[in-house]
Protein backbone atom coordinates (compact mmCIF):
# COMPACT_ATOMS: atom_id res chain seq x y z
CA UNK A 1 0.00 0.00 0.00
CA UNK A 2 1.29 3.44 -0.95
CA UNK A 3 1.39 6.12 1.71
CA UNK A 4 1.51 9.88 1.57
CA UNK A 5 2.63 12.01 4.51
CA UNK A 6 -0.26 14.00 5.96
CA UNK A 7 1.04 17.52 6.44
CA UNK A 8 -1.32 18.64 9.19
CA UNK A 9 0.02 19.61 12.58
CA UNK A 10 -0.19 16.06 13.89
CA UNK A 11 2.19 14.51 11.35
CA UNK A 12 -0.14 11.55 10.84
CA UNK A 13 0.27 9.27 7.85
CA UNK A 14 -2.98 8.53 6.04
CA UNK A 15 -2.83 5.61 3.59
CA UNK A 16 -3.72 5.92 -0.06
CA UNK A 17 -5.44 2.85 -1.43
CA UNK A 18 -3.12 1.17 -3.91
CA UNK A 19 -6.05 0.58 -6.28
CA UNK A 20 -6.34 4.35 -6.77
CA UNK A 21 -2.84 4.47 -8.16
CA UNK A 22 -3.43 1.68 -10.68
CA UNK A 23 -6.77 2.79 -12.11
CA UNK A 24 -6.41 3.25 -15.90
CA UNK A 25 -6.97 6.83 -16.97
CA UNK A 26 -9.76 7.39 -19.48
CA UNK A 27 -8.46 10.76 -20.62
CA UNK A 28 -5.63 10.60 -23.14
CA UNK A 29 -4.33 14.15 -23.23
CA UNK A 30 -0.65 14.28 -24.09
CA UNK A 31 -0.02 17.18 -21.73
CA UNK A 32 -1.89 18.01 -18.53
CA UNK A 33 -1.80 21.47 -17.01
CA UNK A 34 -3.57 21.35 -13.64
CA UNK A 35 -4.46 24.31 -11.41
CA UNK A 36 -5.27 23.63 -7.74
CA UNK A 37 -6.57 26.64 -5.82
CA UNK A 38 -6.38 26.47 -2.05
CA UNK A 39 -3.66 23.90 -2.60
CA UNK A 40 -1.97 24.53 0.75
CA UNK A 41 -4.96 23.56 2.87
CA UNK A 42 -5.64 20.06 4.18
CA UNK A 43 -7.77 18.90 1.24
CA UNK A 44 -5.77 20.89 -1.31
CA UNK A 45 -2.47 19.37 -0.22
CA UNK A 46 -3.90 15.89 -0.46
CA UNK A 47 -5.30 16.59 -3.93
CA UNK A 48 -1.87 17.77 -5.08
CA UNK A 49 -0.13 14.74 -3.55
CA UNK A 50 -2.54 12.29 -5.14
CA UNK A 51 -2.58 13.88 -8.60
CA UNK A 52 1.19 14.31 -8.73
CA UNK A 53 1.50 10.63 -7.84
CA UNK A 54 -0.97 9.47 -10.49
CA UNK A 55 0.07 12.03 -13.15
CA UNK A 56 3.81 12.52 -12.57
CA UNK A 57 4.34 14.15 -15.97
CA UNK A 58 1.66 16.80 -15.48
CA UNK A 59 2.45 20.45 -14.84
CA UNK A 60 0.90 21.73 -11.61
CA UNK A 61 0.04 25.25 -10.56
CA UNK A 62 -0.83 25.61 -6.88
CA UNK A 63 -2.50 28.85 -5.83
CA UNK A 64 -2.90 30.13 -2.29
CA UNK A 65 -1.82 32.92 0.04
CA UNK A 66 1.82 33.70 0.65
CA UNK A 67 3.31 32.74 4.00
CA UNK A 68 5.17 29.97 5.78
CA UNK A 69 3.04 27.25 4.17
CA UNK A 70 3.87 28.61 0.72
CA UNK A 71 7.59 28.66 1.49
CA UNK A 72 7.47 25.09 2.76
CA UNK A 73 5.58 23.98 -0.35
CA UNK A 74 8.11 25.57 -2.69
CA UNK A 75 10.97 23.89 -0.87
CA UNK A 76 9.35 20.47 -0.94
CA UNK A 77 7.87 20.64 -4.47
CA UNK A 78 10.30 22.52 -6.73
CA UNK A 79 8.72 21.10 -9.90
CA UNK A 80 5.34 22.67 -9.13
CA UNK A 81 4.57 26.31 -9.85
CA UNK A 82 3.23 28.32 -6.93
CA UNK A 83 1.23 31.51 -7.54
CA UNK A 84 0.06 33.83 -4.81
CA UNK A 85 -3.57 34.97 -4.84
CA UNK A 86 -6.00 36.47 -2.34
CA UNK A 87 -9.44 35.17 -3.25
CA UNK A 88 -11.07 37.92 -1.17
CA UNK A 89 -9.72 40.55 -3.56
CA UNK A 90 -11.10 40.95 -7.10
CA UNK A 91 -7.94 42.75 -8.24
CA UNK A 92 -5.81 39.86 -6.98
CA UNK A 93 -8.02 37.39 -8.86
CA UNK A 94 -7.69 39.41 -12.08
CA UNK A 95 -3.92 39.55 -11.66
CA UNK A 96 -3.84 35.83 -11.02
CA UNK A 97 -5.80 35.09 -14.21
CA UNK A 98 -3.34 37.27 -16.14
CA UNK A 99 -0.45 35.25 -14.68
CA UNK A 100 -2.10 32.00 -15.74
CA UNK A 101 -2.57 33.41 -19.26
CA UNK A 102 1.20 33.55 -19.79
CA UNK A 103 1.47 29.75 -19.80
CA UNK A 104 -0.17 26.90 -21.66
CA UNK A 105 -3.97 26.62 -21.40
CA UNK A 106 -5.22 24.65 -18.42
CA UNK A 107 -6.72 21.21 -18.83
CA UNK A 108 -8.05 21.04 -15.27
CA UNK A 109 -9.14 23.39 -12.51
CA UNK A 110 -9.59 21.96 -9.02
CA UNK A 111 -10.95 24.81 -6.90
CA UNK A 112 -10.74 23.75 -3.27
CA UNK A 113 -10.15 27.18 -1.73
CA UNK A 114 -12.70 28.53 0.72
CA UNK A 115 -13.83 27.93 4.27
CA UNK A 116 -15.01 30.01 7.18
CA UNK A 117 -11.69 31.63 8.08
CA UNK A 118 -9.71 30.98 11.26
CA UNK A 119 -6.33 31.70 12.79
CA UNK A 120 -4.80 28.53 11.34
CA UNK A 121 -5.65 29.66 7.80
CA UNK A 122 -3.23 32.37 6.67
CA UNK A 123 -5.59 35.35 6.66
CA UNK A 124 -3.06 38.19 6.50
CA UNK A 125 -3.84 39.25 10.07
CA UNK A 126 -7.58 39.32 9.50
CA UNK A 127 -9.90 38.61 12.40
CA UNK A 128 -10.51 35.05 13.55
CA UNK A 129 -13.63 34.75 11.41
CA UNK A 130 -14.74 36.27 8.14
CA UNK A 131 -17.60 38.72 7.87
CA UNK A 132 -20.77 37.50 6.15
CA UNK A 133 -19.82 39.40 2.99
CA UNK A 134 -16.30 37.97 2.96
CA UNK A 135 -17.58 34.46 3.51
CA UNK A 136 -19.92 34.68 0.52
CA UNK A 137 -17.23 36.30 -1.61
CA UNK A 138 -14.60 33.68 -0.78
CA UNK A 139 -16.83 30.64 -1.19
CA UNK A 140 -18.99 31.72 -4.13
CA UNK A 141 -18.09 34.98 -5.84
CA UNK A 142 -14.38 34.23 -6.17
CA UNK A 143 -15.09 30.85 -7.77
CA UNK A 144 -17.50 32.39 -10.26
CA UNK A 145 -15.00 35.11 -11.17
CA UNK A 146 -12.13 32.66 -11.49
CA UNK A 147 -13.90 29.99 -13.52
CA UNK A 148 -15.73 32.53 -15.65
CA UNK A 149 -12.50 34.39 -16.39
CA UNK A 150 -10.63 31.22 -17.32
CA UNK A 151 -13.40 30.02 -19.63
CA UNK A 152 -14.05 33.40 -21.26
CA UNK A 153 -10.37 33.83 -22.09
CA UNK A 154 -9.99 30.25 -23.30
CA UNK A 155 -7.47 29.55 -20.55
CA UNK A 156 -9.29 26.36 -19.55
CA UNK A 157 -10.23 24.24 -22.54
CA UNK A 158 -10.68 20.70 -23.76
CA UNK A 159 -11.64 18.90 -26.94
CA UNK A 160 -14.61 16.82 -28.01
CA UNK A 161 -12.62 13.65 -27.34
CA UNK A 162 -10.82 14.88 -24.20
CA UNK A 163 -12.85 17.33 -22.17
CA UNK A 164 -11.20 19.62 -19.70
CA UNK A 165 -12.54 19.65 -16.14
CA UNK A 166 -13.44 22.15 -13.46
CA UNK A 167 -14.19 20.68 -10.04
CA UNK A 168 -15.39 22.91 -7.22
CA UNK A 169 -15.58 22.14 -3.52
CA UNK A 170 -18.76 22.66 -1.52
CA UNK A 171 -19.78 21.58 1.98
CA UNK A 172 -22.56 19.63 3.64
CA UNK A 173 -23.21 22.85 5.56
CA UNK A 174 -25.18 23.94 2.52
CA UNK A 175 -27.99 21.58 3.52
CA UNK A 176 -28.64 23.62 6.67
CA UNK A 177 -28.68 22.88 10.37
CA UNK A 178 -25.08 23.94 11.01
CA UNK A 179 -25.66 27.54 12.18
CA UNK A 180 -23.61 29.19 9.47
CA UNK A 181 -26.06 31.02 7.20
CA UNK A 182 -23.62 32.97 4.95
CA UNK A 183 -21.40 29.90 4.43
CA UNK A 184 -24.40 27.65 3.75
CA UNK A 185 -25.86 30.20 1.33
CA UNK A 186 -22.58 30.54 -0.55
CA UNK A 187 -22.10 26.79 -0.95
CA UNK A 188 -25.73 26.36 -2.05
CA UNK A 189 -25.28 29.10 -4.62
CA UNK A 190 -22.17 27.39 -5.89
CA UNK A 191 -24.23 24.43 -7.06
CA UNK A 192 -26.34 26.73 -9.24
CA UNK A 193 -23.19 28.30 -10.66
CA UNK A 194 -21.70 24.87 -11.40
CA UNK A 195 -24.80 23.80 -13.30
CA UNK A 196 -24.93 27.04 -15.30
CA UNK A 197 -21.24 26.80 -16.21
CA UNK A 198 -21.64 23.14 -17.20
CA UNK A 199 -24.54 23.94 -19.52
CA UNK A 200 -23.17 27.12 -21.07
CA UNK A 201 -19.58 28.37 -21.05
CA UNK A 202 -18.19 25.03 -19.95
CA UNK A 203 -19.94 23.24 -22.78
CA UNK A 204 -18.62 25.76 -25.32
CA UNK A 205 -15.05 25.19 -24.11
CA UNK A 206 -15.44 21.38 -23.87
CA UNK A 207 -15.01 21.55 -20.09
CA UNK A 208 -16.98 19.39 -17.66
CA UNK A 209 -17.95 21.29 -14.50
CA UNK A 210 -18.85 19.45 -11.29
CA UNK A 211 -18.92 19.87 -7.53
CA UNK A 212 -17.74 17.65 -4.67
CA UNK A 213 -19.45 18.20 -1.33
CA UNK A 214 -17.55 16.95 1.73
CA UNK A 215 -18.99 16.48 5.16
CA UNK A 216 -16.68 16.96 8.12
CA UNK A 217 -13.16 16.11 6.96
CA UNK A 218 -11.88 14.86 10.26
CA UNK A 219 -8.16 14.47 9.59
CA UNK A 220 -7.82 18.18 8.82
CA UNK A 221 -8.76 18.92 12.45
CA UNK A 222 -6.27 19.16 15.31
CA UNK A 223 -5.92 15.97 17.34
CA UNK A 224 -7.84 17.10 20.44
CA UNK A 225 -11.08 18.22 18.73
CA UNK A 226 -10.76 15.32 16.29
CA UNK A 227 -10.87 12.76 19.10
CA UNK A 228 -13.91 14.44 20.63
CA UNK A 229 -15.72 14.46 17.28
CA UNK A 230 -15.27 10.70 17.02
CA UNK A 231 -17.91 10.35 19.72
CA UNK A 232 -20.47 11.58 17.19
CA UNK A 233 -18.89 9.78 14.22
CA UNK A 234 -19.39 6.38 15.85
CA UNK A 235 -23.12 6.72 15.21
CA UNK A 236 -22.74 7.41 11.49
CA UNK A 237 -23.43 4.75 8.82
CA UNK A 238 -19.76 3.92 8.16
CA UNK A 239 -18.63 4.71 11.69
CA UNK A 240 -16.34 7.60 10.77
CA UNK A 241 -16.19 10.97 9.10
CA UNK A 242 -14.61 11.48 5.69
CA UNK A 243 -10.83 11.90 5.38
CA UNK A 244 -8.94 14.19 3.04
CA UNK A 245 -7.98 11.07 1.06
CA UNK A 246 -11.65 10.35 0.45
CA UNK A 247 -12.23 13.80 -1.00
CA UNK A 248 -9.10 13.75 -3.16
CA UNK A 249 -9.87 10.27 -4.48
CA UNK A 250 -13.42 11.30 -5.38
CA UNK A 251 -12.12 14.30 -7.31
CA UNK A 252 -9.62 12.06 -9.11
CA UNK A 253 -12.33 9.59 -10.13
CA UNK A 254 -14.57 12.45 -11.24
CA UNK A 255 -11.94 13.94 -13.53
CA UNK A 256 -10.27 10.76 -14.78
CA UNK A 257 -12.97 8.09 -14.85
CA UNK A 258 -16.44 9.67 -14.82
CA UNK A 259 -16.04 11.33 -18.20
CA UNK A 260 -19.78 11.50 -18.97
CA UNK A 261 -20.60 13.43 -15.78
CA UNK A 262 -21.08 17.21 -15.80
CA UNK A 263 -23.16 19.69 -13.84
CA UNK A 264 -23.44 17.30 -10.89
CA UNK A 265 -22.79 17.23 -7.15
CA UNK A 266 -21.18 14.27 -5.39
CA UNK A 267 -21.53 14.14 -1.61
CA UNK A 268 -18.67 12.52 0.34
CA UNK A 269 -19.66 12.53 4.01
CA UNK A 270 -19.58 9.00 5.42
CA UNK A 271 -23.38 9.14 5.67
CA UNK A 272 -23.31 12.28 7.81
CA UNK A 273 -26.38 13.73 6.11
CA UNK A 274 -28.33 10.50 6.52
CA UNK A 275 -28.28 10.90 10.30
CA UNK A 276 -28.66 14.69 10.03
CA UNK A 277 -26.06 16.39 12.16
CA UNK A 278 -28.54 18.81 13.71
CA UNK A 279 -28.02 22.05 15.65
CA UNK A 280 -28.44 20.01 18.82
CA UNK A 281 -25.44 17.90 17.85
CA UNK A 282 -23.49 21.00 16.88
CA UNK A 283 -24.22 22.36 20.35
CA UNK A 284 -22.93 19.11 21.83
CA UNK A 285 -19.69 19.51 19.87
CA UNK A 286 -19.35 23.13 21.00
CA UNK A 287 -19.75 22.03 24.60
CA UNK A 288 -17.09 19.36 24.14
CA UNK A 289 -14.67 21.90 22.70
CA UNK A 290 -14.95 23.98 25.87
CA UNK A 291 -14.01 21.09 28.14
Amino acid sequence: MNQVKDQNNNGDIMPLESSVLTVPLRRTMARRNILITGGLGGIGRRVYELYSNVLPDAHFIVADLEGERAEAFRDKNPAAQFLSVDFLDATSIDHFINQVSTGEPLTDLIAVHGGVGNTEWETKQRSDSLTAEQMVYLNLTSVVLLLGGLLDRRLLVGTADNHGTATCISSCNRFGGFRSEPYSAAKSGLLGAVREFAATRGAKSAVRVNMVTPGTVIDTWARGPREKMQQIASGMPIGRYAHANDIATTILMLTEQMIAVTGQEIVVDGGQLLVRVTPRKVAEVAAMMKE
